[in-house]
Parts: C-alpha cells; sequence; structure tokens
C-alpha cells in the first residue's frame, strides 16, 4: 500500500458544490446506520437506491465509494463500528460497486485492510489477532497515503 499520493474521489468531491458534498456525507452516514443491529440480508446497500441519490447530487460513483470507505474507516478507528460491522459494510460497499473499486483509490486500500484482518494468515505466529497486525496498520497508511487526518 506504499507509494506517492495519489488522486482520489475524496478530492473531487471537494470540487463539487459544497451543498452536494454535504449533502453526500449525510447520505452516507445515513447508510452507516444500516450496519448496526440484525441486518435482514446479506448487503443492505442493494436495498438502497444509491445510483439515483448520486445522480441528483451529480456525483459519480468513485465519489461514494471513496466516502462511504471514509466513513466506516473513521467509525471504526474512532472506536465507534466495530470490525464485524465495519467488515461488513466494506464487504456490501464491494459487492454492490459489482467488484468495481479500482485499485489505487482510497476505497480499495480501504476493503483491502478489512480483508485482510478477516484471516489467520499462514505466515503469522498462532495467536497473532490479524485485526490488529493488519486492518488498523493498513489503514492507518491509507489515511497518511491519501493525506487525510486520523479520527482522535
Amino acid at each position: 500500500m506504499s507509494g506517492p499520493i495519489r488522486p482520489t474521489g475524496l478530492r473531487r468531491i471537494e470540487m463539487h458544490d459544497v451543498r452536494d458534498a454535504l449533502a453526500l456525507h449525510a447520505f452516507v452516514a445515513e447508510l452507516m446506520a444500516l450496519f448496526q443491529g440484525d441486518i435482514p440480508r446479506p448487503n443492505p446497500l442493494m436495498d438502497e437506491d444509491i445510483d439515483a441519490t448520486l445522480v441528483e447530487l451529480s456525483l459519480m460513483r468513485d465519489d461514494f465509494y471513496d466516502t462511504f470507505a471514509l466513513h466506516v474507516a473513521r467509525e471504526y478507528l474512532a472506536g465507534r463500528m466495530d470490525f464485524y460491522w465495519a467488515d461488513k459494510a466494506m464487504n456490501s460497499l464491494f459487492a454492490w460497486s459489482d467488484f468495481d473499486l479500482a485499485d489505487g483509490t482510497f476505497a480499495w486500500d480501504v476493503f483491502v485492510a478489512f480483508d485482510e484482518g478477516e484471516y489467520d494468515h499462514s505466515a503469522d505466529p498462532e495467536g497473532t489477532d490479524p485485526e490488529i497486525k493488519y486492518t488498523r496498520p493498513y489503514l492507518r497508511e491509507a489515511f497518511e497515503q491519501f493525506g487525510i487526518e486520523l479520527p482522535t
């Protein structure tokens, strides 16, 4: 995940009308509520008319991917969302995107960070917690790489 800072949807959003950017952040915050408690179906994003909202806001799917990933990562790192729900949210985003998260984007890096925390890695000593060893450091690296302030 190392490398130069790359352009991302996070910066494109800032170029849009501030009102639309705030509306997108509010929309994503509402979606985050779907990832708490019991989920009635495997991917709650499939029930939402996300594309219609993006058209209404004149935003691209990449804007949504990165904004959604940013909310998940911030909530998780701030301790307001546990690993299970954050991982579920990112897996749901990946599936909803038709597996279209692009390598080199913030959303992809966040997805990979949670994906790596899902399982025990064969090269790790027994008892290694993959969430601690992989997810948290990968998220911190993504925040740093994209010039985003870590949540406190």
